[in-house]
């Protein structure tokens, strides 16, 4: 009796999974309103900066083993504008990389194992992030300090550390105009390790996606990144997702999400496989470059797809509902015959 049980068990359960299948799924997400155009002309001064690259018109310094980095930076901000003022704010952040592979200094990404804090080692002299207002064309110079540590870790650290100063400007009437100016201390050499952390579904801009976290877990940035992302059904080449990213970056010690769009408008629940190819032609790699592929399995259940494909449609899944009540109805009947079976049986051996 236990075995034809668990036989109808297993087929309502079966029945569940096709039903899950027919529900669909996607998601939003909102891209950051900033740009850039002449609202500001921002200069940073790095002439006569020691350890600087002069061939960088950034913020570029190059350290040997003992060397140490304490002076000042100062960058130079004025407003072109003949008849408008114009307001804007700084921070200082560590670099990370944003969602479309590139490094970004806005200070939302996500860092991994970072050995230094970079607002420990640049900080504001007279500027914080409070509101700072120039007038129509005024000038204004903003201060900030640079000091590596002096500690034994610094001494025989190797590798990249990157951040910047990000200011935003907000005119009258007008998005958000983001201007980054990178900070970068070369201290030896190290290189990128490049790593595929997690996979998950989720439901992106109005489209199934499969998101990849991509990591980085070294101290050296990487760029001239293609990045080609495939999922498949485990064990077959059949493709359900496919991106890629062409002229992609990645910052030391950080990571980022590789979103990549299903190719049909419904996720069905399943085993499957990401396939990720990075390939580098960054100048430090030499002239061949280098290919690494990543690979991981992972699953969607019955249960994910539903969810997701509830937040796409923005509906009830009342199909799902209404089998859910008819599976648990068939249980709870079934068990209710066959304890009055046995209830028979017991009761005729009497």
């Amino acid at each position: 009796m236990l075995k034809k049980l668990k036989k109808v068990t297993f087929l309502l359960l079966l029945l569940l999974s096709f039903v899950g299948s027919f529900v669909t799924f996607q998601s939003t997400s909102k891209a950051e309103n900033v740009s850039q155009n002449d609202t500001l002309k921002v200069e940073p001064q790095t002439k006569n900066l020691k350890f600087q690259n002069n061939n960088s018109n950034f913020f570029d310094f190059r350290l040997n083993k003992q060397d140490q980095i304490n002076q000042d930076l100062v960058i130079k901000v004025t407003n072109p504008s003949h008849d408008q003022k114009v307001d804007f704010t700084t921070s200082i952040n560590q670099a990370t990389t944003s969602k479309v592979a590139k490094i970004s200094y806005d200070g939302k990404g996500k860092s991994v194992k970072n050995l230094f804090d970079f607002k420990q080692i640049v900080t504001a002299n007279d500027v914080n992030e409070n509101k700072i207002t120039l007038k129509p064309g005024e000038s204004r110079e903003l201060n900030f300090h640079i000091q590596t540590p002096s500690n034994e870790m610094f001494k025989n650290f190797n590798g990249t550390i990157l951040g910047g100063i990000y200011i935003v400007a907000q005119p009258n009437h007008a998005k958000k105009i983001a201007y980054p100016i990178a900070i970068r201390i070369n201290k030896g050499t190290s290189s990128p390790n490049i790593a595929m952390k997690k996979v998950k579904v989720d439901t992106t801009y109005k489209h199934n996606m499969v998101d990849a976290m991509i990591t980085n877990n070294h101290p050296d940035m990487l760029s001239q990144i293609n990045y080609k992302g495939t999922v498949v059904k485990k064990g077959t080449n059949d493709v359900v997702a496919k991106a890629s990213r062409v002229d992609g970056q990645i910052a030391p010690n950080s990571q980022f999400k590789f979103e990549i769009p299903w190719l049909t408008k419904r996720i069905t629940p399943g085993a499957y496989t990401m396939k990720v190819k990075i390939k580098s032609t960054d100048p430090q790699l030499g002239v061949k470059g280098e290919t690494c592929f990543l690979e991981k399995d992972f699953t969607v259940s019955v249960w994910d797809a539903i969810v997701l494909n509830a937040k796409v449609t923005h509906s009830i899944p009342w199909l799902f509902i209404i089998s859910v009540i008819i599976l648990f109805g068939l249980i709870i009947g079934l068990i209710r015959w066959l304890l009055k079976i046995r209830n028979r049986r017991e009761g005729l051996e009497k």
